[in-house]
């Protein structure tokens, strides 16, 4: 699960975390879908999880970003010895059962022009 902020900028969530991946990992990645939404109350931070496709790349990390990254065959039998935050334990397995993706959708008004959607 690769974990990344956005601030409110003029790209496309879709295209920012294709960004934030090949960043922070050296990946590059095509997103397909939202698997959630979640509110942090303490912080006041609206998370969203995409469900990403691995389209190439060998991973080689930011030290500055990231401690490490490596592909795993994650599944509900393991996730604790890799997920430790009970917040983000829940956002993955959420991920890991979806079987539907919500809508999302870039737009700008005035003129109304979608940007792009997933």
């Amino acid at each position: 699960m690769a974990i990344g902020y956005v601030g409110v900028a003029r790209r496309t969530g879709g295209k920012a975390v294709c960004r934030e991946i090949k960043e922070e990992t050296g990946l590059t990645v095509k997103p397909i879908g939202i698997t959630g939404v979640y509110y942090n109350a303490s912080m006041h931070i609206l998370g969203v999880v995409f469900k990403v496709a691995y389209v190439s790349g060998e991973i080689q990390i930011q030290p500055e970003e990231i401690q490490e990254a490596k592909f795993v065959a994650l599944n509900e039998e393991n996730i604790d010895e890799y997920i430790t935050r009970p917040h983000m334990k829940s956002r993955t397995l959420d991920a890991m059962r979806a079987t539907h993706c919500i809508p999302y959708e870039t737009w700008e008004v005035q003129p109304y022009n979608l940007i792009g959607r997933l």
